[in-house]
Formats: C-alpha cells, sequence, structure tokens
C-alpha cells in the first residue's frame, strides 16, 4: 500500500507509529486534502461530486487522536494564500470607496459606481458555531470550498444539540451531495444560493460523543460520514523522548 501513494502521503508512514495511529494519520491527512481539491470533479451514478467527504475518528483518551491538529499543517498554505488575498481585495475596495466618497462632492463629474465590499473567504468552517454560520461560510467560499475541522467531538456535540442554532444535519447532507442550499438574511434581508456546497469534515472524538452529533442512523448523516475506530491497547508513553524533529514540523 505504502508504494501505490504519492510521496507526500508516504512521508506519513515514514514517521512510524502503529497501525491503528498511520490509518487514523492517513485517512486524516485524505480528508484535510479533500478540501484543497475545487477542480477535481468525478461522476458517479449520474451526479458530479468533488474530493470532499467526512471522517470522525472515534477513540478513548490517550489514544493520540490530538496528533490530528498535525494535518493542518497540510492546508496551511492555502489558508494564508487566502488571507492574502482578501488583505489585497480589502485594501482595492478601500481605495475605490475612497475614491467613490471624494467623487460625491465634485460638480460636473461622471458618477462612479459604488464599490462593493469584497467577501472574505476562509478555508474553515468552526465547528462551535451555527448551521447559518455555516451557511454563509459555505456561501462566502462557494468554489473554494470549506473544511471542518475539530480534535474535540464535545464542541461539535453542544452545536448539533442546540435546536436554537438550526439543523446542522440537513447542511450536511447537503453540502455531501453537492445540493443547493438556500437561506434568507435577516439584515438586509437577502436571499443566498450556495449552488454547489463543497465541504470536507475532520473530526475526533469518544465514542459516547457520536451518539450526541448523529443521534440516529435513519436520517442518512451517519452513512456519509467515514468512521475510524481506534482500538489501541494503552501503554505507558515515554512523553520526555527527543528526536530530531517534532511531528509537527515534519508536517
Amino acid at each position: 500500500l505504502k508504494g501505490d501513494l504519492p510521496v507526500l502521503l508516504q512521508d506519513i508512514y515514514n514517521l512510524g507509529g502503529s497501525a491503528d495511529y498511520l490509518d487514523m494519520m492517513l485517512l486524516g491527512s485524505l480528508a484535510m486534502i479533500s478540501g484543497i481539491l475545487p477542480n477535481y470533479v468525478g461522476r458517479y451514478h449520474r451526479r458530479h461530486y468533488w474530493a470532499n467527504f467526512f471522517v470522525f475518528v472515534v477513540a478513548s483518551a490517550a489514544s493520540m487522536k490530538g496528533d490530528l491538529s498535525f494535518l493542518l499543517k497540510l492546508v496551511e498554505p492555502v489558508e494564508a494564500a487566502l488571507r492574502k488575498a482578501n488583505a489585497q481585495a480589502m485594501a482595492e475596495y478601500e481605495q475605490k470607496k475612497a475614491e467613490y466618497d471624494a467623487q460625491k462632492y465634485q460638480k460636473g463629474t461622471k458618477p462612479l459606481p459604488e464599490p462593493k465590499e469584497p467577501v472574505e473567504k476562509t478555508l474553515f468552517v468552526a465547528a462551535n458555531s451555527s448551521a447559518t454560520a455555516m451557511y454563509e461560510t459555505l456561501a462566502e467560499n462557494q468554489e473554494t470550498g470549506s473544511i471542518m475541522f475539530d480534535t474535540e467531538g464535545d464542541t461539535l456535540a453542544q452545536v448539533c444539540q442546540n435546536k436554537e442554532w438550526g439543523d446542522w444535519s440537513v447542511g450536511w447532507r447537503k453540502a455531501f451531495q453537492h445540493e443547493t442550499i438556500a437561506y434568507r438574511r435577516r439584515s438586509p434581508k437577502e436571499r443566498v444560493n450556495v449552488p454547489k456546497p463543497r465541504l470536507s469534515m475532520l473530526i475526533s472524538g469518544t465514542a459516547d460523543q457520536v451518539s450526541n452529533v448523529v443521534p440516529t442512523a435513519d436520517n442518512g448523516t451517519f452513512s456519509r460520514i467515514v468512521f475510524l475506530e481506534l482500538l489501541q491497547e494503552l501503554k505507558w508513553a515515554d512523553v520526555f523522548v527527543e528526536g530530531e524533529q517534532t511531528p509537527e514540523e515534519i508536517y
């Protein structure tokens, strides 16, 4: 299997660890990378699908599932590029806005069109947010897509159980199928459509947290998530072992 993987993913196996640990990091890497492939699309059952998919790692405490946070390094350059593009777009907007405000006081000049404030794009959707906030992020990103990542399943569980924050389950199912998400902003009143939502998800938590996030298998959300359960035997780990590089630096 290792020889069939791209070099980037082979490097994950070179870091070593138990088979379960390597499976976790490989599957987590695929989930993360699936969120930064907006131009890759295929056909399945007469429908177009992008690379995005959902992963939930289920493990007990002290199972090293927190190492999934290292995978943020794989997509960090994309997030940095988006921040740079946001800053540039805002600077251009502020310049045009200043020109627009100045020309209002000049007589005999052709009025300039009022510039529209740019949308701020971000790669990540916060797990600790309402369903509407998730829709807004998907609407702002559109073709870019988004990633939901959290190593604490409780964060998502609390949101899913709070009915005032909307139904996350519906949004997940629509995003998985790339079906149109439509909603209306309160102020200003504006209808928003996300014709092809693209969302990847990587969450980790304990078995108890799974039932809080996905309380039933009947509505289709459960079948759209790849679950990986780690059944590792707990062993004493020397936390003071030093190496040439930390896993975070390597990722």
